[in-house]
């Protein structure tokens, strides 16, 4: 699935899965992997620097 496609609802339901295997730690960690990986695309998509590269996430 495409990052842009993902609903904060999905990325909850999922992690409610993991939480409920009283994986908490390991729910935490996969939280701060993807909000990295978002913060990175949108950071991406907007700094004017990176228009020359022609990479866009659409986020």
């Amino acid at each position: 699935m495409k990052a842009k496609d993902v609903t904060s609802s999905q990325v909850k339901e999922i992690l409610a899965g993991i939480i409920q295997r009283d994986a908490v730690v390991h729910a935490n960690r996969i939280r701060s992997y993807l909000m990295a990986a978002f913060n990175y695309g949108l950071k991406a998509d907007n700094d004017p620097m990176n228009t020359s590269l022609g990479i866009t996430f659409g986020l």
